[in-house]
């Protein structure tokens, strides 16, 4: 099974969902399932501690030769490993969720595999997010992003200030996000749908310049967004083409 391993220095016995989540684990692992656990008395870094992954314990080991790690999280109080032969590196669809992704568009990365990148903000407000159903007080319906994935779309929100002009109908590059704000908004979104986050990504290498802005696109629905614009600027220039009275 190709898995991604982490290393908990300090760690004396398997970690529960909410240490998981305290340690910024929680994308990593399905709450519902069980996952490996081996202790480790010399691991990365030459530390004691608990080596955990998806899956279960057969062939779990720390081995400095045939894995690469780094440090990751709060402080660096955890590493993140991988196998050290390319081909036993993790690809989509062994980080899968589930077999029924949120709705989104393809996006090769830099493992020349496809990645499913969820439209977290349509071109006409929506959301392909799971969006919760309530009442407010006048038993009129109300929609909301569903809670785990709020920061995502606040994320997006923001990034869609940042590279479009709601009122003058103006599109503004990528190139006035940050790589940090455009890596971390792409680790939020793949999280959707796979098993990562922005370090997982990270020690893949998968994202670079190019393909990041290409996840940015499918996250804005800038597509259709573009589309719109060209449509508007078109309407406006034959207008002006007829001129008043024509």
């Amino acid at each position: 099974m190709r898995r991604f391993f982490y290393f908990i220095p300090g760690q004396r016995s398997k970690p529960n969902y909410e240490r998981l989540r305290e340690l910024g684990l929680s994308h990593a692992f399905n709450r519902q399932e069980s996952f490996a656990y081996v202790p480790i008395e010399s691991g990365p870094g030459k530390q004691q501690g608990a080596l955990i992954a998806r899956g279960s314990e057969s062939n779990l080991c720390f081995d400095e030769d045939e894995q690469i790690w780094q440090k990751i999280g709060p402080e660096g109080c955890v590493w993140i490993g991988m196998s050290a032969n390319a081909d036993l590196r993790p690809r989509p669809f062994d980080l899968q969720r589930s077999d029924d992704c949120t709705e989104g568009i393809d996006v090769v990365l830099g493992d020349n595999c496809r990645w499913r990148v969820p439209i977290v903000r349509r071109m006409t407000g929506g959301t392909a997010l799971p969006v919760v159903l309530t009442y407010d007080d006048n038993g009129e319906i109300i929609q909301s992003v569903s809670g785990k994935y709020e920061r995502l779309y606040q994320m997006a929100t923001r990034i869609r200030r940042a590279v479009f002009d709601e009122d003058s109908q103006v599109e503004i590059s990528f190139a006035e996000v940050s790589g940090r704000d455009l890596l971390r908004l792409a680790g939020e979104a793949l999280s959707v749908n796979y098993f990562v986050s922005d370090w997982e990504l990270g020690l893949l290498k998968v994202i670079d310049t190019v393909n990041v802005r290409f996840i940015g696109d499918a996250i804005l629905d800038a597509q259709n967004l573009r589309e719109f614009i060209s449509e508007i600027k078109k309407k406006e220039d034959d207008g002006r083409e007829l001129g008043p009275g024509s």
